[in-house]
């Protein structure tokens, strides 16, 4: 039960990419000063935690209603996060600073966009919620602490942004998210093959 409870907080920690997101963070509120800085950033996990959770009692009212199988919502899972790993590995050589994937950075202070959706509750951390709700309702509680927790340790590492940015530099922020990166993959992989085999099973 606590080897689910780890590997699904471990799962959500690097889908959110909390350390990955530390230059975007910074770029979107540079202007903002520090002490509304930290509210902001509090704010903005509050409201993707929130995003998780509803996601997380409705994920199989969703996949009902869509007509969705549990094992087709793995292997599409496991292919998005994947994506995501390459993306973390290997990011686009044409993003350029005041730009983000999801295209240019909105003036002012950020509400929900970009910093809580989708940089940190995005489709891949979504749907990792629904394909962990649906795989075993009975502990949808524990999943829950899960999706708290996860939050809790991105907060911390947002809220100490400034100095882990001092601290290990844009090479250090690189390579530990290589390393996140990498274990996603890892991840991925073994979702993919749960998911064809409950395929096979079936079929």
């Amino acid at each position: 039960m606590w080897e689910e409870f780890l590997s699904t907080c471990l799962v959500l920690f690097f889908v959110m990419d909390p350390i990955g997101n530390i230059p975007l963070f910074l770029i979107v509120l540079e202007k903002i000063p520090i002490k509304k800085r930290k509210w902001i950033i509090t704010r903005e996990i509050f409201f993707a935690m929130l995003i998780l959770i509803i996601f997380l009692y409705s994920g199989n009212s969703i996949l009902k209603y869509l007509n969705i199988s549990q094992f087709s919502l793995k292997i599409s899972g496991s292919i998005l996060l994947f994506l995501i790993s390459i993306r973390m590995i290997f990011p686009p050589s044409t993003q350029q600073q005041g730009t983000t994937v999801f295209g240019d950075l909105p003036e002012g202070e950020p509400f929900l966009f970009p910093l809580a959706i989708p940089s940190l509750a995005g489709p891949s951390a979504i749907i990792t919620v629904i394909v962990v709700s649906n795989q075993d309702p009975s502990k949808i509680h524990l999943w829950l602490f899960a999706i708290i927790l996860s939050c809790l340790l991105a907060l911390i590492i947002l809220l100490s942004s400034n100095l882990i940015s001092k601290f290990a530099g844009k090479k250090g922020i690189f390579a530990m998210e290589k390393l996140m990166g990498m274990i996603l993959i890892a991840i991925s992989t073994e979702m993919f093959l749960k998911g064809i085999k409950e395929f096979i099973t079936q079929y």
